[in-house]
C-alpha cells in the first residue's frame, strides 16, 4: 500500500519525468529534435516512420549505423545529496546526542533532508544498431534498439524533523530507524528487435510509400522505494524493484511527396499492450499517431512533426504530446549542419533545442554528433557512426 502511495506522490513531484516511450537517440534525428517522419532517408528514417525504408537513391545499396546517446537533468545533484545524507546517518546511528558536535551534525542532517525535498533528477539513455538493405520490391531494415529511462525523487517526511527535535531536547540516542523519508526511482528499460519492410506503389501518378515494422519488445519496469538511510543507486535494478514483461508489437507508416513537399504519418505501437509493474496495476501502452510534413531540395531539409494523440508518461502518469521542428543544411553531400526545437503541448516537459554536425565523405562513411539542451540544466547528446556500401 505504501508503494502505491509513494508512486502517486511521485506523480505529483516529477515535473521533468521521463516518458515510457523514450527519445530516439539516432544522432541525425536527435540533432533535429526527433523530427523528420515525412522526409528522412532510409538509413535512419525507419526509427521515425517505417515507410521511409523506401526513401533511398539508386546508388544506395546497404547502410549500417550505430547510435548511442543520453539526456538528463540533475540541477540539484540529487544523487550526491542522497549519498551525503546516507554517510551522515551512518556516522550518527547509535550515538547519544549529548555533545554540541553531535547536535550540530543531527541538525545538519535535518536541514539536508529538508533541502532535498522537491528535488528531481532524470536520465534517459539509448543505443541502436540499424542495418538497411534498399530494394525496389521490399526495402528491409534490421534493427536492435534499447532505451533506459529513470526518474529519481525524494519523499520527505516532516515527522523526521519532529523526531530529531525530540532527540536533541532529551539528549536521546539516534537510530536510522527514526527516519521515515524515502528515495523513489521509477523508470523502464526497453529493448526491441525487429524487421522493417517498406515498398512503393502508385495511385494514378502519385507515388506512395508504406511500411510495417513488426518487433519483439522486452520491457523492464523499475519502481525503487527505499528509506533514505538504505539508499543505494546500485540497487535500482534489484529483483524486488523490477518487473519484466514482453510483447509483440508493430509500427505502421505511410509517406508521399508532391514536388519538394513530403507528407507522412506513423502509428507507433499499433497493438495496445499491458506491462507489469512492481506493486501496482499494469501500465497500458496505447497506439500513438504522429503526423509530419517536410520540404527537401539538394541542400536543405525542413521538417515539422506533431503527435496527433498524447502518450502517457510512465513515471508521472501525466500526458505528453510533442511538436518537433528540424532543419538540415547539406554542403556537397559532405558536411551537414542541423538544428531543432521540441515543445510539449501538454506542458509536462520543458522545451529543448538541439544542434548537430555530420560528416559523410564520399558517401561511404559518416559520423554525426548531436547536442540537446533545455531548462533546469537539461543536457544531452548522441553520436552515430555509419557505413554505406
Amino acid at each position: 500500500m505504501r508503494l502505491l502511495k509513494t508512486s502517486l506522490a511521485l506523480a505529483i513531484l516529477a515535473a521533468s519525468a521521463t516518458s515510457f516511450a523514450t527519445e530516439s537517440f539516432n544522432a541525425k534525428s536527435l540533432a533535429m529534435s526527433g523530427s523528420g517522419l515525412a522526409v528522412s532517408d532510409f538509413s535512419y528514417g525507419t526509427a521515425l516512420n517505417p515507410a521511409l525504408g523506401s526513401n533511398y537513391d539508386a546508388s544506395d545499396d546497404f547502410n549500417l549505423n550505430l547510435n548511442i546517446g543520453a539526456i538528463g537533468s540533475d540541477p540539484d545533484e540529487l544523487v550526491d545529496q542522497a549519498d551525503a545524507i546516507v554517510d551522515l546517518i551512518d556516522r550518527l546511528d547509535g550515538q547519544t546526542i549529548d555533545t554540541q558536535q553531535e547536535i550540530d551534525l543531527i541538525k545538519q542532517l535535518d536541514q539536508q533532508l529538508t533541502d532535498m525535498s522537491g528535488d528531481t533528477m532524470f536520465v534517459d539513455a539509448g543505443l541502436s544498431v540499424e542495418f538497411a538493405i534498399p530494394n525496389k520490391y521490399v526495402a528491409t531494415n534490421l534493427f536492435i534498439r534499447g532505451n533506459a529511462a529513470l526518474t529519481l525523487t525524494p519523499e520527505y517526511e516532516s515527522l523526521d524533523s519532529e523526531a530529531i527535535d525530540r532527540i536533541v531536547q532529551n539528549n536521546g540516542q539516534f537510530s536510522e530507524d527514526d527516519l521515515d523519508s524515502r528515495m523513489i526511482a521509477t523508470g523502464a528499460a526497453i529493448a526491441e528487435i525487429g524487421l522493417n519492410f517498406a515498398t512503393k506503389f502508385k495511385v494514378g501518378t502519385q507515388v506512395i510509400s508504406v511500411g510495417i515494422a513488426p518487433k519483439y519488445q522486452t520491457v523492464e519496469t523499475i519502481i525503487y522505494n527505499e528509506s533514505i538511510n538504505n539508499f543505494d543507486e546500485d540497487d535500482f535494478d534489484a529483483d524486488q524493484y523490477t518487473a519484466e514483461d514482453s510483447n509483440f508489437n508493430l509500427d505502421l507508416g505511410i509517406q508521399t511527396a508532391y514536388k519538394r513537399w513530403n507528407f507522412g504519418a506513423v502509428l507507433k505501437n499499433a497493438i495496445e499492450s499491458e506491462y507489469e509493474v512492481v506493486g501496482d496495476k499494469p501500465v497500458t501502452i496505447e497506439p500513438q499517431l504522429s503526423l509530419g510534413v517536410g520540404y527537401k531540395n539538394s541542400w536543405a531539409q525542413l521538417s515539422l512533426d506533431v503527435d496527433a494523440t498524447a502518450a502517457q508518461d510512465f513515471s508521472s502518469r501525466q500526458d505528453v504530446q510533442f511538436a518537433r521542428f528540424g532543419l538540415e543544411l547539406d554542403a556537397f553531400n559532405f558536411l551537414q549542419i542541423r538544428g531543432g526545437y521540441r515543445h510539449d503541448l501538454e506542458g509536462t516537459y520543458d522545451d529543448t533545442v538541439s544542434v548537430g554536425l555530420g560528416l559523410s565523405p564520399f558517401d561511404v562513411f559518416n559520423i554525426d554528433l548531436a547536442v540537446v539542451a533545455g531548462d533546469n540544466d537539461t543536457l544531452g547528446g548522441a553520436v552515430q557512426i555509419g557505413f554505406g556500401f
